[in-house]
């Protein structure tokens, strides 16, 4: 049964993902609930493979639901029309991992944030839509005169934010994090980390924040869920969780993790190592 959360956003309720057909089809999630709050962040946390990402799709539409359901503001989503996919982007938007791939290198950066303004057609006028795209800009901490540039023109980290300006344009419900920061320098991965804790605070966002880093996941997370191997093998309250993990592989996950210190950085490896190895022979 998925965890009771007051009034969810979001219920991913016994989802099961296959992928393949026939006798080559693997099923690559296994009977997954969780549910997001209004305003709240779910981290997703696992390693390469685990199926995090999988599931991240699952909720956007972009692979088919075996078993289970996704239901979104009451609304099981899982089996929609293309037409009410369409409609659903409003309320629920994805920032990817490359945000150089996610932007076309050959349009400027106001055509790309203007796309989803102007398919609502007769609703918001080209000034009120120039207008929106500025507001965007300036809400990520860039100037609105970068409308007129090229995703080239700006750093991965300036990227990512206007990855991020694409993502609230249209003021969305939920955003789906997929590995947001993992391609940035820690100092950078610190600055979007804030600017998504206070877009979630301004805008009364929720987020499913997915991503391989368990520090990463603490620091904008209220829970977090550990995915292994396709399935949830532990769950809680983020700080509680981080401090008395109980599942082992949770505890692999933890050790594996860098600290400064070099003396501690050596007991958590010759754990992560034990642990490892434990894991192998079992």
């Amino acid at each position: 049964m998925p965890v009771e959360t007051p009034h969810p956003l979001l219920s991913v309720e016994n989802l099961s993902i296959d992928y393949g057909r026939g006798r080559s089809r693997t099923r690559v999630v296994t009977d997954v609930s969780f549910d997001i709050a209004e305003g709240e962040t779910l981290g997703l946390v696992g390693e390469s493979g685990s199926g995090k990402s999988t599931i991240g799709k699952a909720i956007l539409g972009l692979v088919p639901v075996a078993e289970g359901a996704v239901r979104f503001d009451g609304e099981d989503i899982s089996r929609v029309s293309p037409r009410r996919r369409r409609e659903l982007t409003r309320a629920i938007q994805v920032i990817y991992q490359d945000p150089y791939g996610s932007l076309n290198p050959a349009r400027q950066v106001g055509t790309t944030l203007a796309e989803p303004l102007t398919l609502r057609r007769g609703e918001l006028s080209r000034r009120e839509i120039s207008q929106r795209v500025g507001d965007a800009l300036e809400l990520v901490g860039l100037p609105s005169t970068a409308a007129r540039k090229y995703p080239g023109d700006f750093s991965g980290g300036q990227r990512q934010r206007i990855a991020i300006a694409r993502a609230v344009i249209v003021r969305p419900r939920l955003i789906v994090c997929d590995e947001a920061v993992s391609a940035l320098d820690l100092s950078i991965q610190a600055q979007v980390l804030n600017l998504l804790q206070d877009l979630s605070a301004e805008l009364g966002m929720s987020y499913l924040f997915i991503s391989h880093d368990l520090a990463v996941v603490e620091l904008l997370s209220s829970r977090i869920a550990v995915l292994y191997r396709g399935s949830i093998v532990e769950r809680g309250d983020a700080r509680q969780l981080l401090e008395q993990p109980q599942a082992p592989y949770t505890r692999l996950l933890q050790a594996a993790a860098p600290v400064p210190d070099p003396d501690e950085q050596r007991r958590r490896r010759e754990e992560f190592f034990a642990a490892f190895r434990s894991r192998q022979s079992a």
